[in-house]
């Protein structure tokens, strides 16, 4: 291992620490370093000390580096957003396309109809293809990127602040960008209060509303339950059997005590076929 990357590795001490505590003889190599003798351990205490002042160092270099981007208003993207060039310049019929979406949008144009118009007039997003794109661990589903734009990247778009000409970091707007904007701050304001209106905070899209709802099964029917509500008490609900004998079982096990009348079907839940 490289002294240099053997003293990053160690830049914590914990390494040293934990070799000591384990009675473990580390060392390099070339015998640089040795942790199994005290001149050893002192040298891999200093390329310690070292390698994380340099960590430090690197890391007050990158916050400068940026922080004098934003001052300059120099464009800080990765990719190539939509709407421009890489160096700040308009993309005119891409831009054209944000300016109308900003106005659509406002007047109660729905963001999935935007993305299909979006689609259709042959636009992709600036997701890398499957040549380019950044290794990653294995999934489920293989990744096949298509360019195709959906609500959410429609929102993602118009709530960009570069689309007004202003230079973010971390996520915060910090000055004034030196490209051209599509749109002007006031429409673009307008837009980011009222997407910022409808991401509700007790909205349940895309989260985990409810344990086990569609997990848990019934135990009279074996159909799957979900969650639903008795006055203000949460309570779980059978959604129905699978089949028609799963019907019939549960008509004879859920009859009101004494009256031999099954209970009704649960609201919405039809029987198969």
């Amino acid at each position: 291992m490289p002294r240099a990357r053997f003293g990053e590795g160690m830049a914590s001490g914990r390494l040293i620490d934990l070799a000591l505590e384990r009675d473990i003889g580390l060392a390099t190599a070339t015998g640089d370093i040795d942790l199994t003798t005290d001149v050893g351990r002192m040298v891999a205490r200093i390329l310690a000390a070292v390698a994380s002042a340099e960590t430090e160092r690197n890391a007050e270099r990158q916050i400068l580096a940026n922080d004098l981007r934003v001052a300059a208003g120099k464009p800080q993207w990765i990719r190539r957003p939509f709407g421009y060039e890489m160096e700040g310049t308009l993309r005119e019929a891409e831009a054209a396309a944000v300016l109308k979406a900003y106005h659509d949008v406002l007047a109660g144009k729905a963001l999935t109809t935007v993305a299909r118009e979006w689609n259709e007039a042959g636009f992709r997003t600036s997701a890398p293809d499957a040549a380019t794109a950044r290794p990653r661990a294995p999934r489920k589903n293989d990744y096949d990127p298509s360019g195709l734009w959906n609500n959410v990247a429609v929102r993602f778009v118009l709530r960009a602040p570069r689309n007004m000409a202003k230079s973010t970091l971390y996520g915060e707007i910090m000055g004034e960008g030196n490209w051209t904007p599509i749109v002007d701050e006031p429409t673009w304001r307008a837009m980011d209060r009222f997407l910022a209106d409808r991401e509700r905070p007790d909205s349940t899209v895309g989260k985990l509303a409810n344990l086990l709802s569609r997990i848990a099964t019934c135990t009279v029917c074996g159909g799957p339950v979900g969650a639903s509500k008795r006055g203000d008490a949460p309570i779980y609900v059978c959604q129905g059997p699978e089949d028609e004998t799963s019907w019939a079982l549960q008509r004879s096990a859920t009859s009101w005590p004494g009256s031999g009348s099954p209970l009704p079907r649960p609201a919405g839940v039809r029987p198969p076929g």
